[in-house]
């Protein structure tokens, strides 16, 4: 029993770290979060597939979140955005 336990835990260890790349790539937002994924899937298991993954995912540029820009808010003593 214990060595049953033991095996599924250095497995889902071993999973954690595998995906490691992918999940920083997903994580930060990065454009290019499937070919990172694809990379780190295919080439992971040789040393430096999985490293030039991680490195990837950690210099890759993140997508930006648009903001939004609210309209001018007259109450709060700003100005009301037709003075301009």
């Amino acid at each position: 029993m214990f060595e049953a336990m033991f095996f599924l835990v250095i497995c889902l260890l071993g999973f954690i770290v595998y995906f490691l790349p992918t999940w920083v790539a997903f994580g930060r937002g990065a454009k290019n979060s499937a070919g990172i994924l694809i990379l780190n899937l295919f080439t992971g298991w040789i040393g430096i597939g999985w490293l030039i993954a991680l490195i990837w995912a950690v210099c890759a540029e993140c997508e930006e979140k648009e903001v939004k820009k609210s309209a001018p808010n007259m109450f709060r003593g700003g100005s009301t955005g037709w003075d301009q």
